[in-house]
């Protein structure tokens, strides 16, 4: 499939994009980052795993109606995506990154991840991403969307296209390593996704089952962050051994006030302090 399909589109369409492209450009503000990563061998790597567990069991949210363009979508209502436990109270969508790794393994691939909207969804929920990666966004519905993506924290515009129909894709580069928040501003209120955008190849997305492993990981102390949507995030800085293993396990209470707790099985490495917790906003606890 093309990235931009030929059709005959309304002149409404149009506008609506070209007006959206501005705003991204008026509204996004500077961006300076002078980090860089390097792919260099290294020696006796350690492995980091784990999983994250919700301490209040599984929980089954409430779908999400979709008050507009039913037909369109093909559901009076989606599934709420915020918060998903497995059965024995695995959390997935959970982010596990170590961000301040400046060198280390390479990139698996030179990545071009792909976002759907699909069923007036984003499609996946949360997807993962390295800094120089082209984003490719997509539309399967038949129906008018947008993707405005802000920075979290933050909340500035980082861009904000529009799809007119069934078929459009667009591109967007990652220039920066942040987490996106994305909106379908197109009268989709319900329709919520992230984009974690990474500045090494040290992070991993957590499963159905909660689970995670970062493999390659140059020994030694390194900083770990552990960010989901509704939990918030944990910075902890841990020590992981050569030609081992560290493995973690992270509990998290999505309530009374949401946060994480790191735990480490003994003889698997080493943790040191836990810095200050903070909410997804940004807000210290």
């Amino acid at each position: 499939m093309s990235l931009f399909v030929r059709q005959s589109i309304p002149v409404l369409f149009l506008c609506l994009n070209l007006v959206a492209v501005g705003i991204a450009s008026a509204e996004t503000p500077p961006l300076p980052w002078s980090g860089s990563y390097q792919v260099a061998v290294i020696e006796n790597p350690s492995v980091l795993e784990g999983r994250v567990e919700l301490t209040e069991g599984a929980r089954k949210l409430r779908r999400l109606r979709v008050s507009t363009d039913r037909k369109s979508c093909g559901a009076k209502s989606v599934p709420n995506e915020t918060l998903l436990v497995s059965p024995d109270g695995g959390l997935a969508n959970c982010i596990v990154a170590l961000e301040k790794a400046r060198e280390g393994k390479a990139p698996l691939v030179a990545g071009s991840p792909f976002l759907d909207q699909d069923g007036c969804r984003f499609v996946p929920h949360v997807l993962t991403a390295m800094v120089g990666d082209t984003l490719i966004i997509g539309n399967s519905d038949p129906v008018f969307h947008n993707v405005h993506a802000y920075s979290n924290p933050g909340y500035y515009t980082r861009f904000n296209v529009s799809l007119p129909n069934r078929g459009f894709q667009l591109k967007e580069r990652l220039r920066r390593p942040e987490i996106l928040e994305l909106r379908c501003d197109a009268g989709h209120r319900w329709m919520s996704g992230y984009v974690y955008v990474a500045p090494n190849p040290y992070f991993a997305l957590t499963g159905e089952d909660g689970r995670f492993r970062i493999e390659g990981v140059p020994p030694g102390q390194h900083e770990i962050r552990i960010w989901h949507e509704r939990i918030g995030e944990l910075l902890v800085k841990a020590t992981l051994p050569e030609s081992g293993r560290l493995t973690a396990r992270v509990l998290a209470r999505s309530q009374d006030p949401p946060g994480f707790e790191w735990r480490t099985d003994p003889g698997s490495g080493s943790s040191s302090a836990t810095l200050p917790q903070t909410s997804s906003e940004g807000v210290i606890r």
